[in-house]
């Protein structure tokens, strides 16, 4: 596998970076994409860390991986973050010829990484300009406004609650009091979801104590209402980011459910 390193796609910002993991033989096919994006609650993480490393490890040398790096919300706020991830697969897309890139992309993302793989993935404007796209969400913040509403009712010594609301704070760069619901449905898949869906494959963990695994649950009912292609798989005692999700059993898993939509 060839690994390079902090490509730059944007010039606002030393965030504004991504590694691409190339099979060792791309140069003589053309190969879909998978676009991945860390989690962090919009406000940490890193294109380095937690699952990017399993897939990489398990890649059967029949995708390009793409890991990106984006502006968290302490430096720049909604929607500063999933413009830099528009913009990197935009620069991708232009590079398509370089990287033998075959116009077909799975949209992945953990937690906050997947409020914004979804958020990509119901963007008609760009995923028009792929032959083909599905997308992997692993315990993904779908509904901000039902989120927060669920948080305000934990005891004030509850660090989950000191550690959402923070960050919903640093999000918007506003105080939690100023925040409208229209601002939280704007930056929520939940509330934008539509039939542009491309085929979904959600994980959620039942013991989930950050983001209740009913949000995943509505929504996929949602979803399959509107006559959405969309799978859910409850991991039955797996909390938030837990290793269940990593593990080379679900890796292979997850594989198999994009190459079964890219094919």
């Amino acid at each position: 596998m060839k690994v390079l390193k902090d490509i730059c796609y944007g010039n606002s910002s030393e965030f504004q970076k991504l590694d691409l993991y190339l099979p060792d033989d791309y140069l003589n096919k053309k190969l879909p994409l998978i676009f991945f994006i860390h989690g962090g609650g919009f406000s940490g993480g890193d294109k380095t860390q937690g699952t990017i490393n399993n897939l990489a490890q398990a890649n059967n040398q029949n995708f390009v991986i793409a890991s990106v790096n984006y502006r968290l919300s302490g430096e720049a706020p909604f929607p500063a973050g999933i413009n830099d991830c528009q913009q990197a697969v935009e620069f991708l897309l232009s590079k398509a010829k370089e990287y033998h890139l075959d116009y077909k992309i799975a949209f992945m993302g953990a937690s906050s990484g997947a409020n914004y793989a979804l958020m990509l993935a119901l963007n008609k404007s760009l995923t028009k300009k792929f032959k083909k796209v599905c997308v992997v969400a692993l315990y993904p913040v779908l509904d901000l406004l039902s989120l927060i509403n669920l948080t305000k009712k934990l005891d004030d010594d509850n660090e989950n609650k000191t550690y959402l609301i923070q960050n919903t704070q640093t999000y918007f760069n506003k105080n939690l009091s100023e925040i409208g619901d229209d601002e939280f449905k704007k930056a929520s898949p939940f509330h934008h979801l539509s039939t542009n869906l491309p085929s979904t494959l959600i994980q959620h963990g039942t013991a989930d104590d950050i983001v209740p695994f009913v949000q995943s649950k509505l929504f996929f009912e949602k979803a399959l209402k509107m006559g959405v292609d969309i799978r859910l798989d409850l991991i039955d005692g797996a909390g938030h980011s837990d290793r269940a999700f990593k593990s080379p059993q679900n890796i292979s898993k997850i594989f198999t459910f994009i190459r079964s939509k890219l094919k």
